[in-house]
């Protein structure tokens, strides 16, 4: 976790912020954050200050420029719509699913499931029928959508 910094912040000179896209993401192996990170990675994580931008949502910054952001409780973020974001337990299944579908869709494992190989294939198989079959009851959501990779 890293420390909250009571501050400011500047541009000299003004221009408009683009967020460029990551470079490396990690997530918390019981889904409670999701980091994604751009190259170069900051050496020494202590150096990282955080700015809460909105409620769940930090962007990171180190050695005087942007690194990346944080995501708490990315799962509650995962809808059909802009609407509310629906309340998800820090034990919810759907955090696990989601863990679960970042660690199956992500290098060198997505490679393989593009290249079929048969025992990830079946993994990814496997998660698609638990996502089908589990008990989760948030705002508008609907069994099997959204999260599927064919």
């Amino acid at each position: 976790m890293i420390p909250p910094v009571e501050s400011g912040l500047y541009v000299d000179p003004a221009q408009d912020f683009v967020f460029p896209p990551a470079d490396v993401r990690w997530t918390a192996s019981n889904g409670e954050s999701l980091v994604c990170l751009r190259k170069p990675i900051p050496v020494h994580p202590k150096s990282m200050v955080c700015l809460r931008v909105a409620q769940d949502v930090d962007l990171l910054f180190a050695e005087g420029g942007y690194a990346g952001w944080l995501l708490e409780s990315p799962a509650k973020y995962l809808a059909d719509s802009s609407d509310v974001p629906a309340e998800v337990n820090d034990g919810c299944e759907l955090a696990r699913l989601f863990t679960e579908y970042l660690s199956l869709v992500s290098f060198p494992r997505i490679e393989k499931i593009q290249d079929e190989d048969p025992e990830e294939r079946r993994e990814l198989d496997d998660w698609s029928g638990l996502c089908c079959r589990a008990e989760i009851n948030l705002h508008k959501r609907r069994p099997c959508s959204g999260l599927f990779v064919n």
